[in-house]
């Protein structure tokens, strides 16, 4: 009686394991769609975050005579060399002037 018990769990068990493992490919296959549905987002947001796209935007990136990004006022000193990059392109400029925000807008 009990062989026959364990028999039949174990024939339970079989079966069992033979239905999970035909439903695999059909879960991988849907898990790996919405793997890709999120990797599709994530990338167009990655793309719009790219300096390429913000430049497009009409955003520039100022860099100091070190190539460093300028990102306050306080960073430079009139007679300084910077570049600025555009999109199409880039321009070198000296500072002439510069105008110091608050003391918070000039924390690096």
């Amino acid at each position: 009686m009990l062989l026959e018990r364990a028999r039949a769990g174990l024939a339970a068990r079989h079966a069992q394991t033979g239905a999970l493992s035909a439903q695999l490919p059909g879960l991988a296959k849907a898990q790996a769609g919405r793997g890709r549905l999120r990797l599709t987002a994530l990338a167009g947001r990655l793309a719009a975050l790219s300096p390429e796209k913000v430049l497009a935007r009409g955003y520039a990136l100022v860099t100091d005579g070190a190539g460093a990004p300028v990102t306050a006022a306080g960073q430079v000193a009139v007679g300084d060399s910077i570049r600025i990059r555009l999109r199409n392109g880039a321009l070198g400029a000296e500072i002439m002037e510069v105008e110091r925000g608050t003391q918070a807008d000039d924390v690096v």
